[in-house]
């Protein structure tokens, strides 16, 4: 038996006439699971970028005069080692 094996489940969808039009313009008959479930997976990996991008920048944001600050207390540390390298 092999380590990995691929399962798939038949599913009933509804769509707009428009998107099973362009579906039948840039998949053909026969490749639409592959398309569907290429796209579906892209849209999951860029919505998930899309979020660790928005809650880093949120996290940023809310720790900005934190770290601010923590850099103030420290720029005494990082003049002296400059001033000895020179």
């Amino acid at each position: 038996m092999p380590a990995t094996t691929s399962t798939y489940e038949r599913i009933n969808i509804s769509l707009p006439k428009a998107t099973v039009k362009l579906l039948k313009q840039v998949a053909p008959l026969g490749n639409r699971s592959r398309f569907i479930e290429l796209a579906v997976r892209d849209y999951a990996r860029k919505s998930a970028r899309a979020r660790l991008e928005t809650e880093l920048k949120e996290g940023a944001l809310r720790n900005a005069q934190r770290d601010i600050n923590i850099s103030m207390e420290w720029a005494h540390v990082d003049n002296d080692v400059w001033q000895t390298h020179k």
